[in-house]
């Protein structure tokens, strides 16, 4: 809070202490409050154990106190060279105690009683730093109260060891708080050892929150009325504790008058009973002292949760993450505007506070944990923790998971290989490669391990996956989970993954890339959004695990956007909806939706004119991917009705409902169809490799685009001359476009992955989604007798999606016009849900 200064005040020849703000802090309003607040609580007190003001003042822009200048140590540094006398101990805590008492009459609570705040002088005990004090409102309404808040409104303030339960929870402290701390050091002057440890904060609140310290009698012979006033101080409820300081106080003072406190003869006793009692002392001590070492206190989880800031929710495909020290939390948001921010929860506030101000995902902690590096609209940006503006790294990347070390930076992609860039500059490169015989699609959530060379990360093969090891040293990889498409490594020798709706933890050595025993249930439900584990949303660190709880209403809801990505009206009821069509007249959606009890879809007709819906389809199977005639009289879809396992079939049927489906392929493959030509005359489906024409009217298949990888989600434009698709050929899932039928001339639209083209009706813009972006290209195509010209332009980001990309042919249809959008919006897309915590969550393990 500032600088201390000694110096000489000449007019009455005294030493004083100056106390200054520093320019840094000066400049923050709420400090400059805080420095003022603290001048009040002093000045309101007059109490011989208490630093007295002299004076305060301003001077060339500088804030400053005057107060009494103290010679002598504080109770920390004494504690320091060990524990106090007992007649020692009395005497300074019935000072502080006293010198409490006089601030509590006076409305003032201190919320920072520790050890260095406490002067040992040659007069006596001196109490300092009202810094975070916080006076009460007193009678009159003309009166000034101190009753703000010290900072962003529900933080935490003080110091972790002597800070009581309910401060953790960012309860309003009160006098009874400054009773739990005054216990805590009470404790330490008896014993020379904090009531409560741990190896760092997220232990320590544990510690505080669900442990009872040692018996104080283990280290000094205590009189047992001084251990029932100090368990008593640091009651868990604070209505179990002392009401008052003063009660405290007048307890202190009567075991203060007790012989042995004082340091005074018994009196005569037989010398047999002193031996004796020596003895069982002894004896008891012993025990004690083996019981201890032999049964450590046993710590338990601690769960509670993080609730959403005002306004604001966090989307389905967003993550929190934990600070390897697991002192802070940090997630992505959206607001209902549909901009996004970074939010920061230190464990140690009970608010959360605004880290980053910009819309974002995949925050990845330092592994100091001082910064957080994360992406924002195609660049990875990094922020420090202890604040100023975030610095871009690199430009031009979409990530799906990012992993961070000192030097370095592994990228996820939603469409290819994993990526690396390194601090000294150049061009990311791929450090994995996807495996064709698994049919991968791409390589994404890196996580490295402690040595910053070996990493995990999730290898998706449609719409299944594994979890995979691999090396910067090496290109072989290898298997570690089959079937989980996201997993954390925790250093405490963990490996978190979610299987069958919930989390679970199995033991692993990353050294030797082994895993061992059987999964183990750390949370019953944490949160993946329908049909798709890329986005598992959980954090952990070797203390403190973060998730978000499942949720088991899969719906979503069909969502009007405008250019802006503005939300302008909702379509329909709320249902699991698949793969949206808009008929050539813009009036009605074609669309799968899924009966809730059996998950098998339909297809079903909206009308967007007169808000009506009605049912298409009616079989027991799983009928998808509905797509309209030119005309829009008919509607194409696929269906696994009479197909063997992994089997599609096309039919057709009237789009008015009458007449029965007609049967268009029966070929073996996982057939989806994915449009219709212009001119009526063929319809284009995928069999989850090659883009495959079938003609309309009936007859023989013709595979029109093929070869190296997979093509599907294709879009023929309006004209009819040309298709867009999307194909993984180079290792990541790009937008091309080739003439209809193909005929040789081949444009690759997009160059930082993309998927689900679509085409404004009048064929002069290609829309596409690039991560969560949703990009426009200007297009310029021409046919001139047999010479085939395709002109693209510059691709631009419209708006970002605050969305959960599903395994789906697409999320979206444009308006001919192109000035909005249809978007199917999962209902968990964003969660207004808490944030859940476990601290000590590996302490549950297996029980």
């Amino acid at each position: 809070m500032g600088e201390v200064y000694k110096a000489r005040d000449p007019r009455l020849d005294r030493f004083v202490a100056i106390k200054v703000l520093p320019d840094h802090i000066a400049k923050r309003e709420d400090l400059r409050q805080r420095f003022e607040r603290e001048a009040r609580a002093v000045a309101s007190l007059n109490h011989p154990n208490i630093c007295v003001l002299h004076d305060i003042g301003s001077q060339d822009g500088t804030d400053f106190m005057v107060m009494e200048y103290l010679e002598g140590e504080t109770l920390a540094a004494r504690i320091g060279k060990g524990a106090l006398p007992l007649d020692q101990t009395l005497k300074y805590a019935m000072q502080t105690a006293d010198a409490l008492d006089r601030a509590h009459q006076a409305g003032v609570t201190h919320r920072d009683v520790k050890p260095p705040n406490i002067m040992l002088t040659r007069d006596g005990v001196k109490m300092l730093d009202f810094g975070l004090a916080k006076s009460a409102a007193k009678v009159g309404p003309t009166e000034e109260t101190l009753t703000a808040a010290l900072t962003t409104e529900g933080s935490i303030l003080g110091t972790p060891q002597y800070m009581a339960p309910e401060q953790f929870a960012g309860k309003e402290a009160d006098a009874r708080c400054d009773i739990w701390a005054f216990g805590a050091v009470l404790y330490e002057m008896v014993t020379g050892e904090k009531a409560f440890q741990g190896k760092n904060y997220a232990s320590l609140m544990g510690s505080i929150l669900s442990m009872e310290p040692a018996p104080m009698s283990v280290k000094s012979f205590t009189p047992v009325s001084l251990e029932k006033l100090v368990r008593r101080c640091l009651g868990k409820d604070p209505e179990e504790r002392w009401q008052s300081i003063r009660d405290v106080l007048l307890e202190l003072r009567s075991i203060s008058a007790q012989p042995e406190a004082a340091g005074q003869s018994p009196g005569k006793r037989p010398r047999i009973a002193w031996v004796l009692a020596g003895l069982a002392t002894a004896a008891a001590l012993a025990i004690a002292i083996i019981h201890f070492r032999e049964q450590p206190p046993v710590q338990r989880p601690i769960r509670f949760e993080i609730p959403m800031p005002p306004g604001v929710s966090i989307a389905g495909w967003q993550i929190p993450a934990v600070s390897p020290d697991g002192t802070r939390i940090v997630f992505p948001s959206v607001r209902p505007d549909q901009s996004g921010a970074f939010w920061m929860r230190p464990l140690s506030s009970a608010a959360s506070q605004l880290f980053v101000d910009q819309s974002g995902w995949d925050p990845c902690w330092s592994s100091d944990s001082s910064n957080v590096t994360f992406v924002v609209r195609g660049s990875i940006l990094r922020a420090e923790v202890s604040g100023g503006p975030p610095q871009k790294l690199i430009d031009g990347q979409n990530t799906y998971g990012l992993a961070c070390s000192p030097d370095a930076i592994l990228m996820g992609s939603s469409t290819g290989p994993l990526l690396q860039w390194t601090a000294s500059g150049g061009a990311p490169k791929p450090v994995t490669k996807l495996d064709a015989s698994r049919q991968e699609t791409s390589h994404m959530f890196p996580q490295f391990f402690p040595d910053h060379r070996g990493f995990i990360f999730s290898a998706a093969s449609q719409g299944d996956g594994s979890i995979f090891a691999g090396s910067l040293d090496s290109p072989q990889v290898k298997l570690l989970v089959p079937g989980a498409l996201r997993a954390v490594v925790v250093p405490n020798g963990y490996l978190l993954y979610p299987s069958g709706g919930a989390l679970v933890a199995r033991r692993f050595d990353w050294k030797t890339l082994t895993l061992s025993g059987e999964p183990m249930r750390v949370a019953d439900s944490v949160f993946q959004p329908a049909e798709n584990a890329f986005y598992a949303s959980f954090s952990a660190s070797p203390d403190v695990l973060a998730y978000r709880a499942g949720v088991t209403d899969s719906g979503s809801e069909l969502v009007w956007l405008d250019r802006g990505g503005k939300r302008l009206s909702v379509v329909g009821e709320r249902a699991e909806y698949s793969n949206p069509a808009l008929s050539p007249d813009g009036n009605r959606l074609a669309v799968g939706r899924a009966d809730p009890s059996t998950k098998k879809r339909d297809i079903w007709i909206v009308d967007l004119v007169r808000g009506t819906n009605s049912r298409l389809t009616f079989d027991a199977a799983d009928d998808l991917n509905p797509v309209w005639s030119p005309d829009g009289k008919d509607i194409v879809f696929s269906s696994d009705r009479s197909a063997t396992a992994n089997e599609r079939h096309l039919f057709r049927k009237s789009a008015s409902g009458t007449g029965s489906e007609q049967a268009l392929s029966e070929g073996a493959g996982r057939n989806s169809v994915e449009g219709w030509s212009p001119d009526g005359k063929f319809v284009i489906f995928n069999n989850a490799a090659d883009l495959v024409m079938f003609p309309a009217a009936g007859g023989k298949a013709q595979t029109i685009i093929g070869g190296h990888g997979n093509q599907d989600q294709s879009a023929i434009s309006p004209d009819g001359k040309w298709i867009a698709y999307t194909s993984n050929e180079s290792g990541r899932r790009e937008i091309y476009v080739q003439n209809f039928p193909p005929a040789g001339g081949k444009w690759q639209i997009s160059s930082k992955g993309g998927s689900q083209p679509c085409w404004r009706g009048d064929g002069r813009e290609l829309f596409y989604i690039q991560q969560n972006e949703l990009m426009s290209v200007p297009v310029k195509g021409d046919a001139k007798g047999t010479a085939k010209e395709f002109e693209a332009g510059t691709p631009s980001s419209l708006f970002q999606l605050q969305m959960t990309m599903l395994v789906r042919r697409n999320h979206y249809v444009v308006t001919r016009d192109g000035s909005r959008f249809l978007f199917l919006y999962s209902n968990t897309d964003t969660m207004q849900g808490p944030i859940n915590v476990v601290v000590n969550w590996a302490a549950g393990l297996g029980k």
